[in-house]
């Protein structure tokens, strides 16, 4: 069978590929390119059927207090139940507050401070409705996963 127009036999592309030196990548480089590569593929895969995934990229920080940042990733209309990331820059608080429904927290890195109460890295913490504390602290900074009813905490 004779190859299609403008194409190169099995002989003349032996003979190139072998005649190519292999270009060395450092290894950031190849990192790099493995990244790419790997972020374009993911891209075209579609999520499973009744899933939905949020992008770290795609949602962008806000400042909620000083040194506070907040990232809403999810929020049921029906129940208004939300879930965020808060990332505490060292030394800033979230101001004392009443929780007028549960709120959940997972600390992710770091560490905050309820008084002389330590939540550290990896600990989950429930703040039941009706409870109450003082100034959270993060003194050396914090990200958190906050899970509770939307607008149960407002900004100045």
């Amino acid at each position: 069978m004779k190859p299609p127009p403008n194409t190169l036999d099995e002989q003349a592309l032996q003979s190139l590929s072998e005649a190519i030196m292999p270009l060395e990548l450092a290894p950031e480089q190849r990192d790099r390119m493995r990244t790419r590569m790997m972020e374009s593929v993911a891209e075209r895969v579609a999520p499973p059927q009744q899933t939905e995934t949020v992008r770290g990229e795609s949602v962008k920080w806000r400042q909620f207090w000083p040194g506070v940042w907040v990232q809403q990733l999810h929020l049921d209309p029906q129940t208004r139940v939300q879930t965020t990331l808060v990332r505490m820059d060292p030394g800033s608080s979230i101001p004392a507050h009443v929780h007028g429904y549960d709120e959940e927290c997972l600390v992710m890195e770091g560490e905050i401070r309820l008084g002389d109460y330590a939540v550290r890295r990896g600990d989950f913490h429930v703040a039941r409705a009706g409870s109450a504390h003082g100034d959270l602290v993060a003194p050396a900074g914090a990200l958190l996963m906050i899970r509770g009813v939307a607008d149960s905490m407002h900004a100045p």
